[in-house]
């Protein structure tokens, strides 16, 4: 198996929280501002092999992207830019606004939803 987890394997989950433990610390680690929900700052949100980063500018959302991308190639698993993409808003007297946000994957652009 070259890329992804093998379906309805029992021992795929175990191996994936393992190996993706120290891909999310460094990243939920760091300085940047995230969302606060009852006072804890929220960075980085995680459902088996996907991802949702949390920040309130492009530039702090790119420093988190870049530190996922680092750690997980040390540990041999690489990001699938085709597969990503970016879904940026901010609320506005006229409700919520959806911007589009250029946010790269090791020099990658990923897609911007609108």
């Amino acid at each position: 198996m070259e890329a992804g987890v093998c379906q309805g394997c029992t021992l795929s989950a175990i191996f994936l929280n393992i190996s993706l433990e120290p891909v999310l610390r460094p990243a939920l680690e760091m300085d940047t501002e995230g969302y606060s929900h009852f006072g804890k700052s929220l960075r980085c949100l995680a459902y088996a092999d996907d991802f949702i980063l949390i920040d309130k500018s492009r530039k702090s959302l790119q420093i988190l992207l870049d530190s996922l991308v680092f750690t997980a190639a040390m540990i041999g698993l690489k990001f699938n830019p085709p597969k990503c993409a970016s879904l940026a808003f901010h609320h506005s007297m006229k409700g919520r606004i959806v911007n589009e946000v250029p946010l790269l994957i090791s020099g990658t652009p990923i897609s911007s939803h609108r």
